[in-house]
């Protein structure tokens, strides 16, 4: 009986046959997030480059110390190094199948630091309209640059008023748009 394949061996496999997809496309094709794909990838890359490496140093086909084929030799090195190779970088571990993955994920996470996003963007817009109307009332124009950090600030009060105010990257990101204007307006740098 024909041992079955794993989705990584598969993806392997998919890899091999089709040099010329990209690690999106791949992970697009076999329903797996792009760290996925890219794992994979990265561990042929890693033993391609062991293999080559060892059939460099090795010229025959078995190494006369060891006994060992060039491939047998190219997987116990690959083994011993935990295919660890620092010029491509670590990326965290891939989460388990427990752990929501994707946009919902994401949703989550963004819900715990900002509240439920409809009062959010109800206090947000409400906020925006203030600025207008006042600026309307007093004839005042903004240059796109002011115009929109004072939406972005406006998003980030939404933010911190509907969510967790002890949230530091809100109040860091209001100090950078109003940052942003400043040293336009007092250097001429950054636009």
């Amino acid at each position: 009986m024909a041992k079955k394949l794993t989705r990584a061996e598969k993806m392997r496999r998919f890899f091999e046959k089709n040099p010329e997809m990209t690690v999106a496309q791949v992970a697009t094709e076999f329903g797996v997030t792009y760290q996925t794909a890219y794992m994979v990838k990265r561990t042929m890359d890693r033993k391609a480059r062991v293999a080559a490496l060892v059939a460099s140093l090795n010229g025959s086909t078995k190494d006369k110390v060891s006994g060992l084929t060039p491939e047998q030799t190219t997987e116990k090195v690959f083994q011993a190094t935990q295919g660890r190779d620092r010029r491509l970088p670590e990326f965290p571990p891939i989460p388990s199948a427990a752990t929501p993955v994707g946009i919902d994920a994401t949703l989550a996470e963004r819900g715990t630091k900002y509240g439920k996003f409809a009062d959010q963007a109800a206090v947000t817009y409400k906020l925006k309209n203030v600025l207008r109307e006042h600026s309307g009332v007093h004839g005042k124009s903004y240059a796109y640059d002011q115009a929109e950090a004072l939406d972005m600030i406006c998003a980030k009060l939404g933010r911190i008023v509907n969510g967790d105010p002890d949230y530091a990257d809100s109040w860091v990101d209001i100090a950078g748009y109003a940052k942003l204007v400043s040293d336009r307006l007092q250097t001429g740098k950054r636009v």
